[in-house]
């Protein structure tokens, strides 16, 4: 085989080999066999497209004094053979890997042998050689394939160590996040606490400016001209609405403040809760009509009650139209989604985000009565059941909220009231 044909052959092993110098520790007391491997190094080889590669040996007869040469210099490859005066089977391959542990070995043998090949390779060699092949074209692409299989493991080395590295760097900023967490979430906590514990003792003193004033007017009406009158019920008013404020800030930290323990529930019964609720309220031509039956969902009655709730009380209550009508219904979709729709006066778009922060208000508190807290605890209920709330509206064309939550479970079965039913209509009569 010519040497063209061995550069053609080569390139399908190592086409990444750009190497243009390799230096070679040459470990071997066998003169003749050391000649053989001098005269085919010293001509070179060149693939296919690449630069020439020169060899540049280095011999040594002995493994002391390879030992001594590998500490002063770095060398791309060693060829050693297991026999030296001064080291026998492979302890000189130990040794070598403990001095350049980077450095590929090829093992030079006496004879071609499956076993002793095998036990090379175990002691750290990267390949074995017999005597046959020390002087053959099979030597180069042998130390080719060394050296290149060896730089791929450095670089694996350091992409894993980068890899490792970052992994550190990871969970050394997730403990910290982790650690954040858990104060941001003990500060959140005792926030609710303190806002709840405020917010009731706060009523207290309220509700005894609220019965003075009722004492006031009473026992001094007939005192008090038309002014003091008035200015006596601003103060009952003003008290109420406060009293009102305070409520509202307790429902949202409330809802806040406990993760709430959801079940299977029914969105039929928990609409006929929110009418039963309403039916007061339900007045004059006001009305409210139902498109069921309505799905099974995982949540909580009582937060869903209110949830709807507020909803529908703002369908009615911003409402200018002659006939007031709130309409509960579903979407077919992947995940249970009711919509309560109303023919009220409708938000502007650049308002459909704000309104949901707390005590935001649209209209003054003479166009329409309310703290504006309503909506934002309509979110944070929706939210922490797992589901989310959005809306769709423009003014004077009404609007229509959805509310999405997680289904049921499919073996639950959940029956509707018996007077709940689909078209069902809530009025004054």
């Amino acid at each position: 085989m010519g040497q063209s044909a061995i550069c053609s052959d080569s390139t399908r092993h190592f086409p990444t080999m750009v190497s243009r110098r390799i230096s070679v520790l040459l470990v071997l007391h066998d003169t003749e066999s050391a000649t053989a491997i001098r005269k085919i190094l010293g001509n070179g080889y060149t693939l296919s497209g690449h630069q020439p590669t020169r060899f540049c040996v280095t011999q040594t007869t002995r493994l002391d004094d390879a030992i001594a040469v590998l500490k002063q210099d770095r060398f791309t490859l060693v060829l050693v053979e297991p026999n030296l005066p001064d080291a026998c089977g492979w302890a000189a391959v130990h040794r070598i890997q403990a001095v350049a542990p980077n450095t590929p070995i090829i093992a030079l043998t006496a004879e071609e042998n499956e076993i002793t090949a095998l036990q090379a390779i175990r002691a750290g060699a990267q390949d074995c050689l017999s005597r046959q092949e020390f002087g053959s074209p099979r030597l180069i692409p042998a130390m080719l394939r060394a050296v290149e299989r060896e730089r791929s493991r450095t670089r694996l080395r350091h992409r894993v160590q980068t890899l490792e590295a970052a992994h550190v760097r990871l969970e050394s900023k997730a403990a910290e996040l982790a650690h954040r967490n858990t104060e941001l979430n003990r500060i959140n906590h005792e926030l609710e606490q303190f806002t709840y514990v405020a917010s009731h003792d706060l009523k207290e003193p309220l509700r005894g400016i609220h019965a003075y004033c009722d004492l006031l007017g009473e026992d001094y009406r007939s005192v008090l001209d038309q002014e003091g009158q008035r200015r006596l019920g601003k103060i009952d008013d003003l008290c109420c609405r406060l009293e009102n404020l305070i409520s509202d800030l307790l429902t949202y930290c409330r809802v806040g403040s406990v993760k709430p323990v959801t079940a299977n529930v029914s969105l039929d019964t928990v609409v006929a809760n929110v009418l039963d609720m309403l039916r007061p309220s339900i007045s004059g031509k006001k009305e409210v009509r139902v498109h069921g039956p309505l799905p099974g969902v995982c949540g909580d009655e009582t937060l869903l009650t209110l949830a709807i709730g507020n909803l529908v009380s703002n369908g009615l209550k911003f409402n200018r139209s002659e006939r007031p009508t709130v309409e509960i219904g579903t979407v077919t979709g992947s995940e249970p989604t009711l919509y309560v729709r109303d023919n009220g006066i409708g938000i502007e778009p650049r308002y459909h985000e704000a309104i949901f922060a707390m005590f935001r208000r649209l209209h003054s508190r003479k166009e329409y009565e309310g703290s504006g807290a309503g909506l934002s605890i309509v979110q944070r209920i929706i939210k922490s059941l797992g589901g989310r709330v959005w809306l769709d509206s423009e003014p004077s064309r009404g609007a229509t909220f959805y509310l999405t939550l997680p289904p049921a479970t499919p073996s639950a079965v959940l029956a509707p009231p018996h007077w709940l039913k689909s078209g069902h209509v809530v009025n004054a009569h």
